[in-house]
């Protein structure tokens, strides 16, 4: 099992880690292939597509849940029956998400604000990427196989597959099309083909790992729908409360600004965002370990991994977050040119919470490994009304416009995430909260900021008019520093031997 944990661990990394190297080549060859606009109507039509998510992401996070829990007790019959009945569910929801996105690709223009030379391929875009999200849908009960039995190598090798098959199509077939086939529609291909091959490879592959399983009708039952449905009605709630901190403002900058803006804050969102799935993803790998754990009841275990992950993640990330609030601007324009300064006033406010709730969030994995989705599902939900809510003001009648956006977000992320989820989690883990994000947060963070920052004005007082390879050098230096004092102040002998042993198994 723990060999597992390690695969997971640094598949997760590398499947990030890949995705923030193409993600960073890719957006500005796409700004300059098919200009602004083009590129802020992607944004637009991804963030779009993510409320459809709302209609499966419950239903995958329930699925995932009752299949694990039961596969950890032992119960493959019942384990049969939660995925049988979750396959017609998404039968019926890929359904209706197909309707919708026929609908809405009819509208496009008459719902969002569209050049006029961009109408038509938007809308054919839209539909394109409508349909790779529908080919996904029935995909989600060989995927939560592959989950249950912690395979989460798998399911990133799949992804990474996919990331670089479309990046791959996009350098090559943009550099050698002719002008007028490099256009929003070919992009819409190339993502509708990048679906195709992520869901085939996940198909193969849970035939590999349980090759005698079965979901048919005859395993149907109606008791497992209201137990599914019920589940994922909470865990609804927090899919659409992600959506209104990040999607539901990309919307809201098309209607009041226009495709322009939203290039703009899709740029400030790309780092902190690929900080945030490098290791939330890596995080949400250990959900499986969590439920199996709870179920059997294996408390002490559990609040270690707790206790010792949040720590970890607390003393890797704090360097490289701090580093990138330094050299905000310097990477904007070095990466996306001048036009795009205003990005990096807007990265600062996002990385603010990204270096809260990354140490903190895998204690969150205890509510849906205990069940208990339905209060944090209600006060997620309310934050999320009121962060769409605190956005327009700040931004449309204070004035402060794409910062009223960030502002708004990085507030109300703060109070859900950093602050609600941990308490909550820490109450039906049986955990003491105060005594957790002390010692698994606020002491590395303390050290950190008592250790970096001051070296960083050292050296940028010492030395002027550095270029970012050079404080990239430093940064790496101070990060040294910072780790050993860390090491020899912050972990204890139980930790540090782990630590050892971890590291002895993965190399």
């Amino acid at each position: 099992m723990k060999i597992q944990i390690i695969k997971n661990l640094f598949s997760n990394y590398l499947v990030s880690s890949l995705q923030m190297i193409l993600g960073v080549l890719v957006v500005p060859f796409l700004i300059i292939k098919l200009g602004k606009e083009a590129f802020g109507l992607i944004v637009l039509v991804e963030s779009t597509i993510a409320l459809f998510e709302v209609m499966i992401g419950s239903v995958r996070i329930a699925l995932s849940r009752h299949a694990t829990y039961a596969l950890a007790k032992g119960d493959l019959d019942e384990f049969t029956k939660y995925l049988s009945t979750g396959k017609y569910i998404l039968y019926v929801i890929g359904s209706i998400v197909l309707l919708l996105g026929v609908i809405v690709s009819c509208f496009f223009s008459n719902i969002f604000k569209v050049p006029l030379d961009l109408i038509y391929p938007s809308k054919i875009m839209f539909l394109l990427v409508v349909s790779s999200f529908f080919i996904t849908i029935p995909n989600v009960v060989y995927w939560s196989i592959l989950y249950s039995k912690q395979r989460f190598d798998m399911l990133n090798f799949a992804s990474s597959i996919g990331l670089i098959f479309r990046a791959v199509c996009i350098f090559v077939l943009f550099s050698i099309l002719p002008l007028k086939y490099i256009s929003l529609v070919t992009y819409g291909l190339i993502y509708l083909l990048m679906k195709i091959t992520e869901n085939t490879l996940i198909y193969i592959w849970h035939k590999k790992v349980m090759p005698g399983i079965h979901l048919t009708l005859k395993y149907f039952q109606s008791d497992k729908v209201r137990e599914i449905i019920s589940f994922s009605g909470y865990t609804s709630l927090s899919t659409v409360s992600a959506l209104l901190y990040e999607n539901t403002a990309n919307i809201l900058i098309n209607v009041f600004y226009g495709p322009l803006y939203n290039a703009i804050y899709a740029v400030s969102l790309k780092i902190p965002m690929t900080i945030n799935n490098i290791f939330l993803r890596a995080t949400w790998s250990l959900a499986p370990t969590v439920t199996d754990l709870v179920a059997k009841n294996d408390k002490d275990r559990l609040e270690k991994l707790f206790f010792i992950y949040s720590k970890m993640i607390c003393i890797v990330t704090l360097p490289m977050i701090l580093f990138i609030m330094v050299v905000s601007k310097k990477i904007i324009v070095l990466w996306v040119g001048k036009d795009f300064s205003q990005s990096a006033g807007l990265l600062l406010i996002h990385l603010i919470p990204i270096m809260m709730i990354l140490p903190l969030s895998v204690i969150s994995l205890a509510i849906n490994a205990y069940a208990k989705v339905k209060i944090p599902s209600m006060v997620t939900a309310s934050i999320a009304v009121v962060n769409v809510i605190l956005g327009i003001l700040l931004a449309k009648f204070l004035g402060l416009k794409l910062y009223g956006f960030a502002i708004s977000a990085a507030l109300c992320t703060i109070i859900n995430s950093a602050v609600f989820a941990p308490y909550y989690s820490c109450k039906i883990s049986g955990m003491h909260f105060s005594k957790y994000v002390l010692n698994a947060f606020l002491k590395p963070l303390f050290l950190g900021c008592l250790v970096i920052l001051p070296l960083y004005f050292i050296i940028n007082f010492m030395s002027h008019n550095l270029n970012l390879s050079m404080l990239l050098v430093q940064s790496i230096f101070i990060s040294i520093v910072y780790y050993c004092i860390a090491y020899f102040c912050l972990i204890n002998k139980y930790e540090k031997d782990l630590i050892i042993s971890f590291i002895t198994k993965s190399s």
